[in-house]
C-alpha cells in the first residue's frame, strides 16, 4: 500500500481529521489532528487510530509506525513552539 492509498484509507475512516503521513511503511510517521481527541488520553487516542490500522500492522503492510495525535489547539501550540 502506498502512502497515498493509506492517506485515502485513513481519510475515509477519519473524515473530520487532518492526516499527515511521512516516511515509508517500514518507518512511517502518522500525524492526526482532530477535535474528537478532546479530553482523550494519549492511550485512548492511539487505540482509536489502531482500531482502523490494526489489520495493516498485523499483515505487515505497515512495519513500524509512530503517531503524533493532536487536537487542533494542541497542534497550533505545537507549531508555535
Amino acid at each position: 500500500m502506498t502512502n497515498n492509498e493509506l492517506q485515502i484509507f485513513l481519510e475515509k475512516k477519519l473524515p473530520h481529521a487532518t492526516i499527515i503521513l511521512e516516511g515509508e511503511s517500514c518507518q512511517l510517521t502518522l500525524t492526526v489532528i482532530a477535535s474528537f481527541f478532546h479530553q482523550q488520553s494519549e492511550l485512548k487516542r492511539q487505540q482509536m487510530i489502531f482500531s482502523h490500522i490494526n489489520t495493516l500492522v498485523m499483515d505487515g503492510t505497515i512495519h513500524a509506525i509512530s503517531m503524533n495525535l493532536f487536537t487542533p489547539e494542541e497542534w497550533q501550540q505545537h507549531n508555535t513552539e
